[in-house]
Order: structure tokens, then sequence, then C-alpha cells
């Protein structure tokens, strides 16, 4: 986009939408510690499992919300109710006195979670001129590296000392302030928006795939635990609802496996799935089957997220020279590559475990170029009035597979956890996600050259 004079300030836009990456990851991280104390407290820990699964839905629907507000009435009002909407959702948090309440808290931070992620996609698409867009994507990346480091012991800290309340209500400044830095800049592009896309995405889309994942993954644990005709159902239900709801959502060509922007969403959505997948039974086998500790076993988490810091700085710096598409593919083979090193050590117990911690950073490296590279992808072939539509669309498939995926590397553990070998039913599991891995490459190589639909 050209810059003129009157155009806003971009330097309180751009630390203010990173303190917002700042907040929302310190919140991501810290959750994970906090939350068996909030169980203990509350009561009702069988319902743990939602804390995590709501927030998941609450990002689905409003990710889709946040796409449709951007195309139709401008960035300002979807980032602004991200904002405001997060903020409730840490203030029911903050003082639940029931698991119920909590959840509900935890339902509307997704909500707004998901809204501030389409938000930013969006204002890097209309605020920023094309050769800063990546470097904004490294930043972008670099606010995960600091929470990933001090969330955990910090939350725990805080924990420990006062309440798992503060973990919450503790965010609140850090959001208030990014709000402040970013909303008044905006609100001067709001002024240049132009009309919205001429086809927007239907308002139940973001409810009906939230509902998609929740009978999918219901689906998958049951049948792990008690396979009966509510497997069936939920399945297939999951399914039928998925088929109705992505056409309405995504690129046409997304079901078929076309090139260009639906498969920058499909190998987005295997790949990071795969990532994720993987990430969450590592360090479980860690401590299994090598003994480590549960520290040490996290820290393997902390690497890959070096890594993928590392990854994201890579594919902003001109010297780079490799076209956009490639750096996708280069990233998916890096995802799958690290995480064979982790089947490796999952399978044979005798083959030194310093493999995984030698090879997990090179997945991590590929999330970096894989998760900017196809950001940039989809602003650069999305058209400008369908910003909105397309940013959602991503980070939707994004959550959709992660969720997908991970419940299928959960149901395979599952199954085998009690019926074979500890090595057995962690490799498994972890070849199933270097191979979806694999289909990510595959797509990745379907996209070609990305060129811009944006110019003048």
């Amino acid at each position: 986009m050209r810059t003129s004079p009157d155009s806003p300030d971009l330097r309180p836009l751009a630390i203010g939408m990173m303190a917002g990456v700042v907040a929302t990851a310190f919140e991501a991280i810290a959750v994970a510690t906090a939350m068996p104390a909030a169980a203990a407290d509350l009561g009702q820990v069988e319902l743990y499992a939602w804390a995590f699964s709501l927030y998941m839905v609450g990002m689905l629907t409003g990710s889709v919300s946040a796409g449709r507000i951007a195309d139709r009435r401008g960035t300002f009002p979807a980032l602004a109710l991200g904002f405001a909407v997060m903020l409730i959702g840490l203030f029911v948090a903050g003082f639940a006195p029931t698991m119920l309440v909590l959840l509900l808290g935890r339902l509307i931070q997704g909500l707004g979670g998901g809204a501030l992620n389409v938000g930013l996609y969006v204002v890097i698409a209309r605020a920023f001129p094309e050769e800063k867009r990546a470097v904004m994507m490294t930043a972008f990346s670099a606010c995960w590296i600091l929470p990933a480091f001090v969330g955990p012991p910090i939350a725990a800290f805080v924990t420990t000392t006062w309440s798992w309340h503060w973990v919450f209500l503790g965010v609140v400044p850090l959001l208030v302030i990014a709000g402040l830095l970013a909303l008044p800049p905006l609100a001067r592009l709001q002024a240049r928006h132009e009309a919205g896309a001429a086809n927007p995405v239907p308002a139940w889309v973001g409810l009906v795939l939230s509902l998609a994942a929740v009978a999918i993954q219901y689906a998958g644990q049951r049948f792990a635990m008690r396979p009966d005709v509510l497997v069936a159902v939920a399945a297939t239900g999951g399914v039928v609802l998925l088929w109705i709801a992505l056409p309405r959502l995504m690129p046409r060509g997304f079901l078929t496996g076309g090139r260009g922007l639906p498969a920058v969403m499909i190998s987005r959505a295997l790949v990071a799935g795969a990532f994720f997948g993987t990430e969450a039974f590592l360090p479980l086998m860690l401590v299994e089957t090598r003994q480590q500790s549960l520290t040490l076993a996290g820290m393997m988490l902390t690497i890959g997220s070096v890594g993928w810091f590392v990854g994201s700085w890579l594919q902003s710096r001109p010297w780079f020279r490799v076209e956009r598409h490639m750096m996708i593919v280069i990233g998916a083979a890096a995802v799958s590559f690290g995480i064979l090193g982790c089947v490796a050590v999952a399978w044979w117990s005798g083959l030194w475990v310093g493999v995984a911690w030698l090879l997990w950073p090179f997945a991590g490296l590929g999330m970096g170029l894989l998760v900017a590279s196809t950001g940039l992808a989809q602003i650069t072939l999305s058209a400008p009035a369908e910003q909105g539509r397309n940013a959602s669309a991503l980070t939707s498939g994004e959550s959709l597979g992660n969720s997908i995926i991970t419940g299928l590397a959960g149901t395979l553990f599952a199954l085998l956890h009690h019926s074979a070998a500890a090595t057995t039913s962690f490799a498994i599991p972890l070849l199933a996600m270097a191979v979806i891995g694999a289909v990510g490459i595959l797509t990745a190589s379907r996209i070609g050259p990305v060129r811009s639909m944006n110019a003048d």
C-alpha cells in the first residue's frame, strides 16, 4: 500500500499489536500452569479438559465473526471487539467462584482471542506496506519467546504466593495498554475503509465448525475408552457439519485440494496440526520412556519456541532469497524432519535421547517459516475486500487442524497405552504426525508462485 502524510503513525500501532500478542501469549502459556490449582480449588476436576477445549471452540467462532466484521465494517471494530471480549473473559475467569463460571470465562477468552488473531492479519494487510509485513510477522513470533521462558515460573509464583485468580487478572493491564496504543491509529485507518466484501461468511459458520470439532474430539475419546454407537453418531455428525460449514468459509477449491490459496490453507492446517500433535506428547514421552524430569522435558518446548523465532526471523531477511511458496515447502519439510527425530527416539529405546533434542528445533524453525509465510501468502493472494474472510479461514483452519489431528494422536495413544509397550504407544501416534506432516509437504508444493492481487 502507498503511504501518505496523513497515514497513521505505525510505531504505536506496531507496539500496541506486539503488546497484545505478548498478553495473549502469556495468558495461553500461563493458564496451563494455573489450571491444576484452579481445579483443586473449585472442584469438578472431571471438567478440567473443557477449560482448553472451550477456548478452542471460542476461537473458531471468534475468528469467523471477526473476519466478517473486518470485511463489512472495517479493521477497527473487529480488533476493538477482540480486545473488549478478551478483557471480559479475563475478568470472568479471574473472579470465577465455580468451575462452570471459569469455563464460561475460557469460552469468552477464546472468542476474544480468535477475533484478535484475525484482526492482526487484517491490520498487517491494510496498514503496513508490503516490505514491512514480513518484519511484523517476525516481531509477533518474538513476542512469544519471553512468555515461553518466563510464563510458567511467573504463573507458578503468582499461584502459590497469591492465587490462581491473579494469573488471569494480571494479564488485564497489559491488554489495556495494548488497546490504548493500537486502537487510536486504527480509528484513523477506519476512516479509509472501503466497501465490505460482496460475499461475507455467514454468521453461523463459526458455531457449526466449533460443534464439528467438539463432536469429532468426543468420538475419538469415546472410541478409545468404550466403542459403541455413539462413536459413529458423533463422528458422522462432526464430518457432516464440517462438510456443511467449510465450503462457506474456505476459498473455492479447498475441498478438492486446489492450487494457490486453498493449498495455503490446507498445508497450514496439516503441518500445524502435526507439530502441535507431536508437542502435546513429547514431554510425556521423555518422562515415561527416558526418565527425564518434567522440568527438563518441558524445556524441549522452549527450544522449539526458539527455533520458531529463528525461522520467522529468517523469512524476513532480504538476503534469504527464497520464493514465498518454497519457504512454505521448506518449513513443512523441516517440521516433518523434526518429528521423525522424535519418532526414532520413541521407537528405539537404545537410541541416544539427544537426537530428539537436536532435531526438534528444526521442527520449530519449520513452523516459524511456515506460519509467517502462509500468513503473508494469504494476504498477498487475497483481494482487498476479502482480507478478513481469508484471514479467518486461515486461522480457523489451523484451529481445526490442531484440534482434529491432536485428537487423533490422543486416540491412538489411548488405544495403545494399556495394551502395548510404552515405546510403541508413543511411537505410533508420533509416526502418524510425521505422515500428516509429509502430506503437508505435498500440499505445500501445490501452492505455486505467490503473486499479489493488491497491486494498483
